[in-house]
């Protein structure tokens, strides 16, 4: 993998890694716990899991005619940062995009950590022949953000990350 995603990518995983080994520790009752007409632990690690398994299969597709693909600029830059800015603003709740589906009432903490796991690890095997080159070019496409590059999609997966983390301790009461 080339250093600059390699780089990006084991940060995204540690914070993975982290977040469940917290939610190991925790009971079914814990993880449930939600106020009402909000997302449980569960369905919120649901919710990246889903994010990332489209934006995993989005890359996969574009990567089939890489050639195709048009370079990032300014403006995907621009939209990028905007994006992650956004994210980190605990001013305004963002509904989930539709592209993303319903949410699951009944999910097993169990099979929802290994089909993350399981994502990652295919992230992973993508993106470990980019060049340098291929850095550059618009292989992922965020639903409201538009077209951006993979160093892009690890930025905004990373403070997506961040974000719902975030909310996950606190609904599961993690310390």
């Amino acid at each position: 993998m080339h250093a600059k995603l390699e780089s990006r990518f084991n940060r995204l995983n540690a914070k993975l890694n982290s977040l469940l080994k917290a939610m190991d520790g925790c009971s079914d009752e814990r993880l449930l716990k939600a106020p009402e007409g909000k997302w449980n632990s569960l369905q919120i690690l649901h919710h990246l899991l889903s994010s990332e398994q489209k934006s995993s299969n989005y890359i996969h597709k574009k990567m089939q005619g890489i050639q195709e693909s048009p370079k990032t600029g300014m403006s995907a830059a621009f939209r990028s940062w905007a994006l992650r800015f956004a994210l980190g603003s605990r001013i305004k709740k963002y509904k989930a995009p539709a592209i993303l589906g319903e949410m699951p009432e009944n999910l097993d903490y169990t099979s929802t950590k290994e089909n993350y796991l399981h994502v990652r690890k295919e992230l992973a095997e993508l993106l470990k022949d980019l060049s340098e080159d291929q850095l550059g070019l618009a292989l992922f496409k965020h639903p409201i953000a538009g077209r951006m590059n993979v160093l892009q999609a690890l930025g905004f997966m990373e403070a997506h990350m961040d974000r719902h983390g975030e909310q996950i301790y606190e609904r599961a009461g993690i310390k």
